[in-house]
């Protein structure tokens, strides 16, 4: 599940709905979401790999979107920095989740 402005860890206040209404305590994680053009799953399992190498933990539903979250600085600059270079040449888009809905499609 990829949510803006929640992040692994955090700790939330829900409805009786559970819908959540606030972060009570925030974790301190930052997430990013990544999303894949195509399914090219030998691309995805190094992307998987190398987000593994820099220290960040991974999630996948298996299609073209996979989360990434860090739990330090230093990782999230380096997974930053990453996706980044990645983006650039339309290898895959990517989506920090500190921010207010970007209005990024993912078809």
């Amino acid at each position: 599940m990829f949510a803006y402005n929640l992040a692994l860890g955090d700790i939330v206040d829900v409805s009786y709905k559970n819908i959540i209404t606030r972060v009570l305590r925030a974790s301190g994680w930052k997430v990013f979401r990544a999303f894949f053009p195509s399914q090219d799953l030998a691309l995805q399992l190094r992307f998987v790999e190398h987000a593994l190498s820099l220290g960040a933990i991974v999630e996948s539903d298996g299609g073209k979107l996979i989360g990434v979250a860090c739990e330090t600085a230093e990782c999230a600059a380096n997974v930053m920095q990453w996706l980044t270079d990645l983006e650039a040449p339309g290898v895959m888009k990517f989506e920090r989740g500190d921010q207010e809905c970007s209005g990024f499609y993912f078809p």
